[in-house]
């Protein structure tokens, strides 16, 4: 079990979570990746994870790629999408068969925009122990999907949710973001903030060692055209700077595909290590290292280019690295769709999300008639 935080307001959304992942409690990877990138026609979002990881063959976020890049399709919209995710999400835990409730508990929050009228800030959980309120269920539950939408009428949004192990965050945490949030600093200040504060949570001992210190942060601001940033956040000396997975959900011209945890080798003069466990020219303890990793999902300047939608991870043909000034930009190229059938939905569960988006104005009347024309037409 790990810390997840997820903020937003009408500028910009936050998602960090730490990257350590525990067998049993104890400490067994600290560069486990946990977080995603997911692109679709009406909305751009952070995805992360907590709860089960691993149970080979069985790895949750492999699965949650693929799973993100089946529910995207057909259509690349945000509502349907989280409907299929639930659902997958519900079916594979089942299949899984895991005796104990405790081995089970999976949470994916996910932090973002959703572009209508005006681009509105929401954050999803779909969690089969916990809402999105912080309470958690003395019994695992199906999965079900709770959302905030930012409040847009006066033009000041700060939500806040936080997933997971928080049990080393203090009362003042929590207001301290969304003061922060609701000043309308910079991007750069709440992400900063938000570090520290994990950071901090990572080394109380409330946290049982289960949070770890090596951070990975991704900020989606409002302007569906400007570029996300992801943040690499590491607490000792690294050759290489990780990034967020990726998936793109729009279909059509962007194509339907996941691109697994990119790596890349940092610049720069190597260090060997010394027999007191420092570094030559460096002190035991080094200061917290932030490595900035801008990523540009889908560029228009590429032409499509073959690609297998089945295969996670990087390759010559989907993706390519450019470094420059200790950055890296990640363009992927444009791929072809590939069908795939959608899963049963149920419609009045899905007419009462629709009327709940209505009422928080992130749908408007008229997408909500035509939508619930569709809907009732199934029944």
């Amino acid at each position: 079990m790990t810390l997840l935080i997820a903020l937003a307001n009408e500028r910009f959304a936050l998602s960090i979570s730490d990257r350590r992942l525990t067998r049993d409690g104890v400490p067994c990877d600290d560069e486990y990746n946990k977080v995603a990138m997911w692109d679709l026609n009406d909305a751009r979002a952070a995805v992360s994870f907590t709860g089960l990881a691993q149970l080979p063959p069985f790895d949750t976020h492999t699965w949650l790629l693929e799973a993100m890049t089946e529910a995207s399709r057909p259509e690349g919209l945000l509502m349907p999408a989280l409907e299929r995710l639930e659902a997958l999400a519900t079916k594979k835990i089942d299949d899984l068969h895991i005796a104990e409730d405790k081995e089970r508990r999976l949470s994916v929050l996910i932090v973002g925009f959703a572009y209508r009228q005006l681009p509105t800030p929401f954050i999803c959980l779909l969690s089969n122990w916990e809402n999105i309120k912080g309470e958690s269920h003395s019994t695992l539950e199906p999965f079900s999907g709770d959302m905030l939408v930012g409040d847009l009428t006066n033009r000041v949004c700060r939500v806040m949710v936080t997933a997971g192990e928080d049990h080393g965050l203090t009362p003042d945490d929590g207001p301290a973001l969304r003061e922060l949030m609701g000043s309308l600093r910079p991007a750069d200040a709440a992400l900063g903030k938000a570090l520290e504060v994990m950071r901090a949570a990572s080394r109380s001992p409330r946290s049982r060692g289960v949070v770890g210190e090596q951070l990975m942060g991704l900020v989606i601001p409002a302007d569906p055209q400007a570029r996300a940033l992801a943040t690499y956040d590491t607490a000792s000396l690294s050759n290489v700077t990780y990034g967020p997975s990726h998936v793109e959900g729009r279909g059509g011209e962007y194509g339907s595909f996941a691109i697994a945890n990119p790596a890349f080798p940092r610049r720069g003069r190597s260090r060997k290590p010394d027999h007191g466990g420092g570094t030559e020219g460096c002190p035991k303890r080094s200061l917290p290292v932030r490595v900035h990793a801008q990523i540009q999902a889908v560029s228009r300047r590429y032409q499509p280019r073959h690609h297998n939608p089945n295969r996670l991870g990087p390759s010559s043909d989907s993706a390519r690295c450019i470094r420059a000034k200790g950055s890296i930009t990640v363009m992927f190229h444009k791929t072809q769709a590939a069908p795939a059938a959608p899963l049963a939905i149920d419609p009045m569960e899905q007419l009462r999300k629709l009327g709940q988006l209505r009422d928080a104005g992130v749908v408007t009347d008229t997408e909500f008639e035509t939508k619930k024309a569709e809907l009732l037409a199934r029944l």
